[in-house]
């Protein structure tokens, strides 16, 4: 465990289970490959971090595996968002990190640190 952690909380971006608030305009599908891209640019961006990603998701873990091999996976628990958060923190700190921040996947334009 690194010293310093940066978890991306992140959906598998199936039809119909994310960015489902944009339909219409967009159709189910349009809004799932929207979530996929901002997925990728998020840890592609988030990958120049002082500190080690590690991402917490929700869906098939072998999606995760093959579209983003090498990055520590952490399935989120249950309960609503708050209750995620929390537990993320929790595990994180309980394995040693001393500091964490966590963030959302869904930013199109999330700005380059």
């Amino acid at each position: 465990m690194a010293n310093q952690v940066l978890g991306i909380f992140a959906k598998q971006p199936v039809a119909g289970r994310v960015k489902t608030r944009l339909c219409p305009p967009l159709s189910h599908q349009q809004a799932a490959e929207l979530y996929r891209i901002c997925l990728q640019e998020t840890v592609s961006a988030m990958a120049r971090a002082p500190a080690e990603l590690v991402l917490f998701f929700d869906g098939d873990e072998a999606f995760f595996v093959e579209t983003f091999p090498g990055l520590r996976l952490i399935p989120q628990s249950n309960g609503g968002l708050g209750q995620r958060l929390d537990r993320a923190f929790v595990q994180l700190f309980a394995e040693g990190c001393d500091a964490a921040a966590l963030i959302g996947s869904d930013s199109p334009d999330l700005p380059i640190p």
